[in-house]
Parts: C-alpha cells; sequence; structure tokens
C-alpha cells in the first residue's frame, strides 16, 4: 500500500496518504498507496465502484511521467513485460481512493506476470556501493539496525540524480512531502499523551528507536566518506530509511515493481513471488506470478503477511493499518493511554501525522 512510489498521487482530499508493501518480520516491504479523506488510511475489506485515472505502460508515454519513465525502465534495463500489459490507476475502495497497479488483460491463475533480474535488485550487499557505504555496513551501529545499510545505499545513488542506473525507479519512490502527510518518522513534535504512553509511541523519535539508531549509523558512514565526494545528507538519508523499510523483501532487498503492489484481505491476493537462485545460493530473480484468476482492469494485490503482526508494528513501518478486523487484537498494554478519554482528538492544525495517530488509536484501542 503505497505510492509508493510509481503508485500514488495525491488526490484533491483533506486526508491521509499511506504507502503499502508486503510486510514480515523477514520481509519489510511497502507498495501502493492509500488516500483516505479525513480518516486514517485504513484499507480493510474491498468494494470497487470503478477505476479512474488509468495509465497505461506505454513506449510513447516513456517521457510523460514518473510512472512511464519507470515502465520504460523496467522494460529497457530489467527486461520485465510491462508495456501495454499494466497501467498505475484510482482504485475506489469503500470511498477511499487508492492508487495502485493493475492488470490490462484478463490472466489465470499460475501466469507468470514477469521476473526481475538481480542487476535491477537494490540489496545491502551489493558490490556497486561506495567504498564508505560498505565500510559502514560492517559496523555494529549499522549492521545491527534493519534497513540501515540499504538506506545508505539508496541514498547515495538518489544523490547522483540522473547518474545513478536506478533513476527511474528512485524518481518514482514517494518523496518527503508524501511521507510527512502520514508517517511517524516526521510527526515533528510530542503527541500530548501521558509519559508512558508518550515513551510507547515515540516509535521513531525516543530513545534506541529507529532514527536515533539510524543517526549513530550515519555518523559512522560520515567519518568514512571522502572531503570531496557529495555525500547524502541525514535528512536525505532519513527519507531513504524510511522507504526501505516499508518497501523492502527480505531484510535488505528492494524489488522494482513487486514494491508498487497493494494488498488487501488474504481472499482477494491475487500475486505472489517467488525467488529464483544460482548454484551459489544467491538470488538471481525475482518473479512474480498470477495466485487466483485475476480480471482485465483489476488491481494486483500482495499478501504483505499483515495477519499475524500487531497493529502497532504494521503502523510504525507503514504509517496506516489494514484496520482492526485484519490484525491480532491490540493488547490492553499497546492501548495504555491511548482511549478516546486519554488521547484527545488534535485541533485541525495539529498536522497530518498527529492526527494519523489518533485516528489509529480510534481504530485499534476504542
Amino acid at each position: 500500500g503505497e505510492p509508493s512510489h510509481p503508485c500514488l498521487q495525491q488526490l484533491p482530499v483533506a486526508g491521509m496518504v499511506a504507502w503499502h508493501a508486503p510486510l514480515s518480520l523477514l520481509r519489510w516491504s511497502c507498495v501502493g498507496a492509500v488516500v483516505h479523506a479525513g480518516t486514517l488510511a485504513v484499507a480493510g475489506d474491498r468494494g470497487f465502484a470503478g477505476v479512474f485515472d488509468r495509465q497505461v505502460c506505454t513506449r510513447e508515454a516513456s517521457s510523460a511521467s514518473e510512472w512511464a519513465g519507470f515502465c520504460a525502465w523496467l522494460e529497457d534495463s530489467c527486461h520485465f513485460p510491462v508495456m501495454g500489459r499494466f497501467f498505475q490507476g484510482s482504485f475506489e475502495r469503500n470511498g477511499t481512493s487508492v492508487r495502485g497497479v493493475g492488470s490490462v488483460h484478463s490472466m489465470s491463475k499460475g501466469d507468470l506476470l514477469g521476473c526481475i533480474p538481480r542487476s535491477c535488485l537494490m540489496y545491502k550487499s551489493d558490490k556497486r556501493r561506495s567504498a564508505a557505504a560498505k565500510g559502514a555496513a560492517q559496523h555494529p551501529s549499522c549492521g545491527e539496525q534493519n534497513g540501515a545499510s540499504l538506506a545508505l545505499y539508496v541514498a547515495e545513488e538518489a544523490r547522483r540524480g540522473g547518474e545513478s542506473s536506478f533513476a527511474p525507479w528512485l524518481r518514482a519512490l514517494p518523496g518527503l512531502e508524501d511521507y510527512r502527510k502520514y508517517h511517524p518518522a516526521f510527526v515533528g513534535r510530542r503527541l500530548g499523551l501521558s509519559l508512558e504512553a508518550e515513551d510507547r509511541w515515540a516509535l521513531w523519535q525516543g530513545p534506541g528507536n529507529f532514527t536515533e539508531s539510524l543517526r549513530s549509523c550515519y555518523d559512522t558512514y560520515q567519518k568514512l566518506v571522502p572531503a570531496s565526494a557529495k555525500a547524502p545528507t541525514f535528512e536525505e538519508t532519513l527519507l531513504a530509511f524510511v522507504q526501505v523499510l516499508s518497501r523492502q523483501f527480505t531484510p535488505g532487498t528492494l524489488i522494482p515493481f513487486l514494491d508498487s503492489l497493494n494488498t488487501g484481505p488474504l481472499a482477494e491476493v491475487n500475486v505472489e513471488n517467488s525467488v529464483v537462485r544460482d548454484d551459489q545460493g544467491r538470488t538471481s530473480q525475482v518473479c512474480l506470478e498470477a495466485s487466483d484468476d485475476i480480471a482485465a482492469g483489476a488491481e494486483l494485490l500482495t499478501d504483505y503477511e499483515y495477519s499475524d503482526r500487531a497493529p502497532l508494528a504494521f503502523f510504525e513501518v507503514f504509517g496506516f493499518t489494514l484496520g482492526a478486523a485484519h490484525h491480532p487484537p491490540a493488547s490492553e498494554n499497546m492501548c495504555q493511554g491511548l482511549s478516546a478519554s486519554e488521547f484527545a482528538q488534535p485541533a485541525a492544525d495539529a498536522g497530518p501525522v498527529l492526527r494519523n495517530y489518533w485516528h489509529f488509536a480510534r481504530e485499534h484501542c476504542g
């Protein structure tokens, strides 16, 4: 959900935006995006009334948008057949506009969508990283933080702009202004809760949490960067870190196109992926196939493996949840200090991220 890269376009509504991705402790990965008018981006049971604003991958449109440029890169550099087969569009879900990826033609269960080769993946042990990024990855300050090493690599490539071989993909990822509309990493203030609840909910800002851990890794990296190099700033690295945590498949691997798919209830998931390994056990390509019949015009949905993840664990990475019905019940401990009587509704000018926190609390803590 997610977007998230080529997946999201902000619609003209006053609401939340959320990017998505395939998830599990071993497979954080974000895909797609949700625009939810005035509430937390909660993607529950589907109820499509139609698809609009479709943009099919075509050669003629390769320079017209970030999505089209991304399609051309997938076709030409990754040999992933997207032209005329897939589209980016806005899917209506229970009154919510969701930016996702759909199939132009119908597909049968077992049909192969395509495969992404190793050369198009970004992974934390990639030999194409800078010496500074490689060195930092060996330090405990980076190696112990899931996603930090890969974030340095992503930030470096983004700083290279058009010189990066991943440029069309990176341009299609969600940017800072997107994440500032909903993601916990950019709440920018205390929540106004009790001290105990504040510490529990300071997912990115508190001692020992994501931002502090990334800062330690970044400081190590900065000491290894040559004075003449144009190293990414910490803010650029933080953005890359959020992108990585919400979009990676298996710890430390980003996979283009696969990270652009939304999720939904398990009964409606219609796409699955598999890894092909070489004789040394390394990933040589990642393939995507239909796990169910897919109608022409239908959205491609993959399993984020969220069913056994606590809502807070999902929210802290993605900035949204799939609704109380699709997560384990929130524990009493998690909700302590977050009830309606303890967590007052933020003022209209409190900022979208704080309001997103409040909607999360109402959905999962009553």
